[in-house]
């Protein structure tokens, strides 16, 4: 018997081993991917729902939308959905900006209320910005 050739079933065998375990483990990501997203929009939609009641206020609406987006740039598997989820964010952190910036005005926010929702815009426009030049580069 050649003594190569239990070494290359072996070998063989591991391989297929595992390339099988990959796809069980991207399968089971592909399922953690999916359960998560749908929870995510479970969240915004009850959060939404309690804002039309007068339970939730638009910081509580816009927090649930913001981490739906993020979840799905940061599993998004394309740099123009990347970009897509990215341009959602700035969207949002916009409009959070312009609630705290509201609120400050009439009293019921803080000037550092107003700085971390500043920082927040400008740091999704700068995740953007990044997206956009690795965008340019292909």
């Amino acid at each position: 018997m050649n003594p190569t050739l239990p070494r290359s079933l072996t070998l063989a065998l591991l391989v297929v081993l595992a390339a099988a375990t990959v796809r069980a483990d991207d399968a089971a990501y592909a399922q953690i991917l999916k359960e998560r997203d749908s929870l995510l929009m479970q969240i915004l939609a009850e959060q939404q729902d309690r804002r039309q009641s007068g339970q939730a206020d638009d910081a509580a609406v816009q927090a649930a939308q913001l981490a739906l987006d993020k979840f799905r740039r940061d599993t998004a598997t394309t740099l123009p959905e990347k970009i897509r989820q990215q341009e959602d964010i700035v969207s949002v952190q916009e409009a959070r900006l312009a609630t705290v910036k509201s609120q400050f005005q009439i009293g019921t926010g803080t000037h550092i209320d107003v700085l971390q929702a500043t920082d927040a815009v400008l740091h999704a426009k700068q995740v953007l910005e990044k997206l956009w030049a690795g965008a340019d580069k292909h």
